[in-house]
């Protein structure tokens, strides 16, 4: 599924589990490259960050981007000032960013007949070998049960009643037809994704 660009309000993961908000999207005054795009991003983990979505020029001028939370001293007299935000090169974001739907990913998770519908490569053999019965020729004859993966995907979203997909950089529904897919499901946890709103 093609995402949109980021926007400002959008949600991302660095990657290692950091999760924070764009707050700003352009040129950064103190960067070797001024003409490259830069998302300002606030975290919600202090200490994540390096700033308050402000830069300090050489000239000791405090250009602002967008306005984060102020620096804050964590414990102890003289310990370090610990930030909220930061600047990423929006390269780095649109790399790495494997955005998707929960329908998609609900999907990936339960059955891999998405994966192999828009792909060159040939998906696995939904036959399952049940046993042999003797012909009147005399030889053995598979009995084969054909669509078996195919059916128990469609019978485990028939009957699920919990399911995780924390974690899973989601950051929209991705349509209608979650309560059609699993009718039964009654507990869905949806931590640690990139919700931007509901």
């Amino acid at each position: 599924m093609a995402m949109s660009p980021l926007v400002v309000g959008d949600r991302v993961d660095d990657g290692s589990g950091s999760l924070g908000t764009i707050r700003y999207i352009g040129p950064v005054a103190t960067a070797k490259d001024a003409s490259a795009l830069y998302y300002g991003i606030e975290w919600d983990d202090w200490g994540r960050g390096k700033n308050d979505g402000s830069v300090e020029l050489p000239s000791g001028e405090r250009v602002v981007h967008f306005s984060g939370p102020p620096g804050r001293k964590l414990s102890g007299h003289g310990s370090p000032v610990s930030y909220k935000c930061s600047f990423a090169k929006a390269t780095v974001f649109d790399k790495t960013a494997e955005r998707s739907s929960l329908l998609q990913r609900l999907q990936e998770r339960y059955s891999n007949e998405e994966m192999y519908s828009n792909s060159e490569v040939e998906a696995p053999s939904d036959v399952v070998v049940a046993g042999e019965v003797g012909t009147t020729l005399g030889s053995e004859k598979p009995i084969e049960f054909v669509g078996a993966k195919k059916l128990s995907t469609q019978q485990t979203l028939q009957t699920i009643e919990k399911i995780s997909l924390s974690g899973c950089q989601i950051v929209e529904l991705g349509g209608q037809g979650l309560g059609q897919l699993a009718p039964h499901l009654t507990e869905l946890d949806l931590s640690r994704n990139l919700f931007s709103k509901w």
